[in-house]
């Protein structure tokens, strides 16, 4: 007989499941309920330090708890918020930043939200099975059948719908300033991205460029005001992509310098291409290699790093804090891999401003930017 079990949801843990403690003390994390809700849970899983339940019965609701909008809000492990007010999620998302921040002194912003919950998005990977096309369950194996995605734009779910679906594989869909469809299908060189109110990229068709361009232009604004409130002149960018950060910069910032280091040499093919198109050849360079590597010797006024989820390797960190660099400017989409480098870059540096912004909206995800200086 499954075991049963009723709690009050006290918060929402970073990766988007509620949690609470039942009466034995145990803590039990829950998908689906919000903070304030007395619910029931049938408990699916035991670990040495907590439960996770499956909730079964709502016994009191919170009065931010909405109907979600998409019909596979409730089985799809993509979106952890649809059945919240937008302004609880920001201010749960908000909670968690600052908690995997609160051992670092500075000042903290208030997130920035999306301009729209839905329809961001600007790429779908789907896999197919047996001529259906979707994304996989919760464990990570279950294919789960979805004939449309909320959370991309409207012109790819277009696309999607057209598409004649393969017996097994991956579709990739993207949309652009220039173009959206199948990647498979694009017959050209590069493909033009936007962000409002900066420029326009040029990206290789399987190259990354941020998924939701209107908070990624807000971001690429607070790059830009940071490089230029430091009165730096000369500037190091690691895993740089294409040279988006460093082109704005450059475009708005007449004495500015920069280089920029990518493994990638696609994505560095394709960041020379776009200093031609900036007309910025004379101050900002790009080259492919590995971070770790960065020319030492030479002296910097900031350093600028955008590292995968994972977040920077030990040994990059060892060479930043040899650096010298007198300040560093941190984007990350992993608050939990940012508090571990901030705490070994604490050695030499310190924050003096991070925030976070949503440019993931219903999912447990969230972008984050943060200022150090070298300490005195």
């Amino acid at each position: 007989m499954s075991r049963k079990e009723q709690l009050t949801i006290t918060a929402i843990a970073y990766g988007g499941e509620a949690l609470g403690r039942l009466d034995s003390g145990e803590v039990c994390f829950v998908r689906g309920a919000l903070p304030g809700e007395k619910v029931e849970v049938e408990i699916t899983e035991k670990k040495k330090r907590f439960l996770r339940g499956r909730l079964t019965a709502l016994h009191e609701r919170s009065p931010f708890r909405i109907t979600p909008e998409c019909p596979f809000a409730e089985i799809c492990p993509g979106c952890s918020f649809q059945h919240c007010d937008y302004t609880l999620e920001l201010e749960w998302k908000q909670r968690q930043f600052e908690r995997f921040l609160q051992n670092f002194p500075g000042e903290r912003l208030p997130i920035f939200p999306s301009p729209r919950r839905f329809g961001w998005r600007n790429r779908l990977k789907v896999s197919c099975e047996n001529g259906k096309a979707g994304y996989r369950g919760f464990d990570n194996v279950t294919l789960l059948p979805i004939d449309r995605c909320m959370l991309v734009s409207p012109d790819i779910n277009t696309s999607f719908k057209e598409t004649v679906l393969p017996d097994e594989g991956t579709l990739f869909f993207r949309s652009t300033f220039s173009w959206c469809g199948e990647i498979k299908s694009f017959s050209g060189r590069y493909l033009t991205e936007e962000l409002p109110g900066i420029g326009r990229f040029s990206v290789p068709p399987s190259g990354f460029f941020q998924t939701n361009p209107a908070v990624a232009a807000e971001l690429c604004s607070r790059v830009t005001a940071a490089i230029k409130d430091s009165g730096a002149r000369k500037m190091l960018e690691l895993f740089c992509g294409t040279g988006v950060f460093s082109l704005a910069a450059a475009a708005q910032i007449k004495d500015l310098h920069t280089s920029g280091i990518e493994l990638s040499q696609e994505s560095i093919t394709a960041a020379v291409y776009n200093t031609r198109q900036w007309a910025l050849e004379e101050r900002c360079c790009f080259q492919a290699g590995d971070a770790c590597n960065f020319p030492a010797k030479e002296k910097y006024d900031i350093l600028l790093l955008d590292p995968p989820r994972s977040g920077l390797d030990g040994k990059l960190v060892k060479k930043i804090l040899k650096s010298g660099i007198p300040g560093l400017l941190y984007i990350s989409c992993g608050p939990d891999t940012l508090s571990r480098d901030l705490q070994l870059l604490s050695e030499k540096y310190q924050v003096l401003q991070a925030g976070a912004l949503d440019m993931f909206p219903c999912t447990a995800h969230f972008e984050t930017f943060t200022i150090l200086t070298l300490s005195k």
